[in-house]
Parts: C-alpha cells; sequence; structure tokens
C-alpha cells in the first residue's frame, strides 16, 4: 500500500516545498520563461535553489530571471 502524500492536484510548489531543506542545491528549470516553469523557479529560489533558466526563447525568459533576482538574490555564485 502506498503512502498518501498530504498534497492534491491543487497544492502548489510553495507548498510542496515548504518544509525541504534545499540550501546549497542547483536546479535546471525547463520552460522557465510561462506558466509551470515560472512557479517552479519561483518556488525553488524561495526554498534557497541556485536556479539556472533554461528555454528556447532567452527574450521571454529574461523578465521571469530579472523577476527572480529582484525577488530572491542572485544567489552566492554570481560574479559580481
Amino acid at each position: 500500500m502506498q503512502a498518501q502524500l498530504p498534497y492534491s492536484r491543487t497544492s502548489t510548489a510553495a507548498e510542496v516545498l515548504d518544509r525541504v531543506d534545499l540550501g546549497g542545491r542547483r536546479a535546471i528549470v525547463t520552460g522557465a520563461s510561462s506558466g509551470v516553469g515560472v512557479a517552479i523557479t519561483e518556488a525553488l529560489a524561495a526554498a534557497g535553489v541556485e536556479v539556472t533558466l533554461a528555454m528556447r526563447d532567452v527574450d521571454a525568459a529574461a523578465p521571469v530571471g530579472r523577476e527572480t533576482v529582484r525577488r530572491w538574490g542572485d544567489g552566492p555564485s554570481r560574479a559580481p
């Protein structure tokens, strides 16, 4: 029998990551220029993850990157 997780189809990425320590981790988010990709990027950045945005249209994703940096900082490994 599988364990029942406390999440549903309406759970957000932020709710799933609420008590997970991801500090010092790195992630690549594909499709980061819209929709779920934006939500995942924000949730991971809020959890302390260094996020790399992967997408086909850099111009479409640039605002997501700028907003994420504005809200959560530019990460420990970024050069000044």
